[in-house]
């Protein structure tokens, strides 16, 4: 074998290892790091690839091949600043609460509900993709985490079957139920089983205080509008993507609060370093994530992710 190819795999695990403590030099802009990374191993042309990597004070199993593990590898996290409103809003619940519920609707490949069961939360996750839904799988069973439990159903407005458009690239977060989301890469189309939100959430024994995450690619609504009873009920605080899909399903402002109990209010949720920022929001031309909430519930107006992200760098 000659030389250079035997040392290959090393000479490149070296570089994926100094690339990682690049990416995570968060003192350096974004797009600088960002740039110098995907010269090397750009997420689109990733070959698949295991990993593990320390997180959250557990263990996160990844595959390079996937965008969102990818971003895991390289940032530490994805979506920092999501992480660090329900970091913040899981101190601001009650501190005589017995337990604290993260509701996962969207799971994916598990990174929120992985961060959730660190924060010491009960977690359900919704996943009805069976690959990612492994991927979840196997973080939970790798963590021991038995505090979590998996279903493999789509939460909605209506019960019954529906076609799930699945993406073909290496960006598994972009798989949905809408037909016209994303059809650049959504291509491989088959078939979840989808259940009236309440219907579901009745039969878990479910307390206040509640932190439910719905990131849905563009069936947004359809999960608010399937849970009027929860919603009244535990009054929870939700973390929401707000694709441009989702944000077009509401005529306006008022018919996104409409499918809210009175005394709610929305923030826009922006990164802010390696934190969050919580900023007036308006639906015109929104895209981003959204923090929704009970009035009565104080939340910072911004913070930094205290996330145990070790910087060991040995893992490639």
């Amino acid at each position: 074998m000659d030389q250079r190819t035997k040392n290959a795999p090393q000479s490149s695990g070296i570089t994926r290892r100094l690339l990682r403590a690049l990416g995570h030099c968060r003192f350096l802009n974004r797009g600088v790091r960002d740039r110098c990374i995907r010269m090397f191993f750009h997420p689109d042309r990733e070959a698949p690839r295991a990993f593990e990597v320390p997180i959250f004070g557990l263990t996160y199993t990844g595959d390079f091949a996937c965008f969102l593990d990818w971003e895991v590898y390289f940032y530490g996290a994805y979506e920092p600043e999501v992480l660090a409103a329900m970091q913040a809003v899981f101190r601001a619940f009650p501190t005589e609460a017995e337990t604290v519920t993260f509701i996962d609707i969207g799971a994916n490949i598990g990174q929120h509900s992985l961060f959730a069961a660190s924060e010491g939360a009960r977690v359900v996750a919704f996943e009805p993709w069976e690959p990612v839904r492994r991927s979840l799988e196997e973080k939970v069973s790798r963590n021991d985490l038995t505090q979590v439990k998996v279903l493999p159903v789509a939460l909605g407005e209506t019960n019954g079957r529906s076609r799930f458009f699945a993406p073909i690239g290496n960006n598994t977060g972009t798989g949905s139920l809408m037909d016209d989301y994303n059809p650049g890469n959504n291509r491989i189309e088959t078939e979840v089983e989808i259940r009236r939100a309440d219907d579901v959430l009745a039969t878990l024994s479910l307390h206040a205080p509640v932190l439910m995450k719905i990131d849905v690619e563009g069936a947004e609504r359809q999960v608010l509008a399937g849970a009027p009873d929860f919603l009244n009920r535990i009054r929870p605080v939700i973390v929401m993507e707000m694709s441009d899909r989702t944000r077009d399903s509401f005529a306006d402002d008022a018919d996104l609060m409409s499918l809210l109990p009175p005394g709610y209010r929305v923030d826009a949720v922006v990164a802010d370093g390696w934190g969050y920022a919580l900023r007036p929001f308006a639906l015109a031309g929104f895209q981003g994530n959204v923090l929704i909430r009970p009035v009565e519930l104080s939340i910072a107006a911004r913070g930094r992710l205290q996330a145990a992200v070790r910087a060991d760098f040995s893992a490639a």
